[in-house]
C-alpha cells in the first residue's frame, strides 16, 4: 500500500484511516461521536519507532489494522539487497500474511483468524535512503511501511473483554505502540509498552 507523508488518512502517530473514522461514526452516530472521530484524524507522519493498531469490533467480526514502518518490521526501509535482508523481508511477509500469534484474546471469546489483506511495502529509493542517512528532511517523500488488515470471527463476542498486542514482541525498536479502539461502547486511543499488556475492549 503506497503511503504519502501528507495525504494518507491514517498515521502511525494515531490518526484513523477513513474506514476506521466512518466506522466510528456508524457505531456512534451523534454529534459528539463525529467530534471524537475528527480528534483522531491527523496528517500522515512517518516516524520510526511508532506503530499503530486500529481495532474495530462489529458484532462477531473483529478487524485489526497494523501500520508499522518497515524499519520496525525488518530493520531497514530500502529494497532488500543482501541475503539476510531478503530473508528478513520474507519472514515479515509470512508473519503478516499468517495473521496468527499476533494478538491474544480471552479463550472464552473463541476468536478465530479469517484472513489478511496485505500488500508488500513500496521500498525507499536509494536516493531517499541516502537522504535519511544524511539527516536530511524527507517529509513529503514516500516511505516504506507494512500495512495489513486482519479479520477475526468471534464465536462469543460478549466475552471479548480484552486483547493483548503480542505483535509488539515481534517488532524491532518500537518506542510507542498506539492502539485506537472502536466498539459499540465507544472509542478511545491508548499507548501500550508490553506485548502482554491487556487492553480493555469493554
Amino acid at each position: 500500500m503506497r503511503k504519502s507523508a501528507q495525504n494518507d488518512d491514517w498515521g502511525a502517530a494515531g490518526a484513523p484511516r477513513a474506514w476506521f473514522r466512518c466506522f466510528c461514526c456508524l457505531l456512534l452516530c451523534t454529534g459528539a461521536a463525529a467530534v471524537h472521530a475528527e480528534e483522531f484524524e491527523q496528517h500522515r507522519v512517518h516516524e520510526h519507532g511508532k506503530v499503530t493498531l486500529n481495532v474495530a469490533l462489529d458484532g462477531p467480526t473483529l478487524t485489526v489494522e497494523l501500520d508499522a514502518p518497515a524499519i520496525n518490521m525488518v530493520g531497514f526501509e530500502h529494497a532488500p539487497r543482501t541475503a539476510d535482508e531478503k530473508a528478513a523481508a520474507q519472514r515479515a511477509t509470512q508473519l503478516v500474511r499468517s495473521g496468527r500469534a499476533l494478538l491474544g484474546f480471552p479463550p472464552a471469546a473463541d476468536c478465530r483468524f479469517q484472513h489478511t489483506d496485505f500488500a508488500e511495502p513500496h521500498w525507499e529509493t536509494p536516493e531517499q535512503s541516502a537522504a535519511e542517512a544524511a539527516g536530511k528532511d524527507t517529509a513529503g517523500e514516500e516511505h516504506a511501511d507494512y500495512d495489513a488488515t486482519f479479520t477475526y470471527k468471534c464465536g462469543n463476542p460478549t466475552a471479548l473483554a480484552w486483547l493483548e498486542p503480542w505483535v509488539l514482541a515481534k517488532l524491532l525498536n518500537v518506542t510507542e505502540l498506539r492502539i485506537n479502539l472502536a466498539t459499540t461502547t465507544g472509542q478511545r486511543s491508548e499507548s501500550v509498552t508490553s506485548a502482554r499488556q491487556r487492553v480493555q475492549l469493554q
